[in-house]
């Protein structure tokens, strides 16, 4: 699963229902990024040699969505306390 995707795909239900969608559940997932997918491809393409293989890029870690979202969470909720107190 890309990070990018709390970005764009699930930002809808995040925005509307305050919850992540996915059928994941509680599973662990190996996040990566557009970046780390860009290196993997730019370097397969760049070799000396082709790898006539397949790449699996995945995350070092496995993260749950909660765990993913935790820090944006926390973010919105300081954004939201300072918007109530600063116009209350």
């Amino acid at each position: 699963m890309r990070i990018e995707n709390l970005s764009s795909p699930l930002y809808s239900s995040i925005k509307s229902d305050n919850q992540i969608k996915s059928a994941a559940g509680n599973g662990r997932i190996p996040w990566t990024s557009g970046e780390d997918i860009a290196q993997a491809a730019f370097d397969a393409l760049t070799s000396e040699e082709s790898p006539n293989r397949d790449y699996y890029v995945l995350g070092p870690e496995l993260y749950t969505y909660d765990e993913v979202s935790l820090p944006f969470a926390s973010a919105l909720l300081i954004y939201q306390l300072f918007v109530f107190f600063a116009y209350t």
